[in-house]
């Protein structure tokens, strides 16, 4: 029962950190390297735009330009990177806007080092997911 209240008060403080970084933010949408928070987003209220469809497709040109003139246009200085997805598209994408890359996790895959840190837990990875969420929007 002593678990069950820690881990109940743990998630209800990152649902509370997510709703206060999301309330009132400079920007409303992140750029992210594959369409992976659409649940995330909608709960919170902001919009995500993915580099890459779910099935690691690369987007055409069309597309590719207008992430890019999206960038440019409203000056997002950031894109998250999730900690297992390499694209070369992104890359491009970032030598062209200047945006500086933050890194996502999207808690399906661990690390090699993750895996053997005992400190590594969905909490402490939420933790760093929301200062990284915290920066890409305000």
């Amino acid at each position: 029962m002593k678990n069950y209240k820690k881990l109940d008060k743990d998630i209800a403080d990152i649902n509370q950190q997510m709703k206060e970084i999301t309330k009132d933010t400079k920007r409303d949408k992140i750029i992210i390297s594959h369409d992976s928070l659409g649940y995330l987003a909608h709960r919170y209220g902001f919009k995500q735009e993915g580099i890459n469809g779910m099935n690691d497709e690369e987007p055409n040109q069309k597309k590719l330009l207008s992430i890019v003139r999206n960038i440019k246009d409203t000056h997002s200085p950031y894109i998250l990177y999730e900690q297992n997805i390499s694209s070369k598209i992104t890359d491009v994408i970032k030598k062209e806007t200047h945006a500086k890359p933050l890194s996502f996790h999207n808690l399906a895959v661990l690390t090699k080092k993750e895996e053997h840190d005992e400190n590594t837990t969905y909490q402490s990875l939420m933790k760093k997911n929301i200062g990284a969420l915290n920066q890409a929007l305000n």
